[in-house]
């Protein structure tokens, strides 16, 4: 049996919950910006183990989408050796102690036209002669100029 609770009585009462081995919570949330948001939660399911807490869903044609919530203990995975990513600039490199350590964050900070961009490409570029892989994230530049540009600097992306 499926029983629908449309949440008009008092928030503290639980007869719908007594009356059910499973119970399962679908929210929407409008937020200031942004699209809204749709999530669920498994508040109770007798005698099985389950997930808790908030899970993000999507309605699509066919049914729902669920986007599990994600607990970083499940994803432990056996760590990578650290090396130094080379940008193929000896200098640049010297200045960095070696390169870049793998499997790190490095944030590039300055004002407009200091750099930044070639800097980044430098490390893009010597990653694909190494035979890599690179990810770029261009927000602010349409992506036939960004190439042009790059190519007309010696650097073919």
């Amino acid at each position: 049996m499926l029983a629908l609770d449309d949440l008009t009585t008092d928030v503290l009462d639980k007869t719908a919950h007594s009356i059910a081995h499973g119970v399962i919570r679908l929210e929407e949330l409008t937020r200031d910006y942004g699209g809204e948001r749709r999530r669920m939660r498994v508040m109770k399911y007798r005698g099985q183990a389950f997930r808790g807490g908030y899970h993000d869903f999507m309605i699509r044609t066919g049914g729902l989408q669920i986007f599990p919530r994600l607990v970083s203990k499940e994803h432990l995975t056996q760590k990578a050796p650290v090396t130094l990513l080379s940008s193929d600039n000896t200098e640049l490199d010297a200045l960095l102690g070696g390169g870049i350590d793998s499997s790190s964050s490095t944030l590039v900070l300055g004002p407009a036209g200091c750099g930044k961009s070639l800097l980044v490409f430098q490390f893009v570029a010597a990653a694909i002669r190494r035979g890599e892989k690179a990810a770029l994230f261009i927000f602010d530049e349409e992506l036939g100029l960004l190439f042009r540009r790059t190519k007309s600097m010696g650097i073919d992306l």
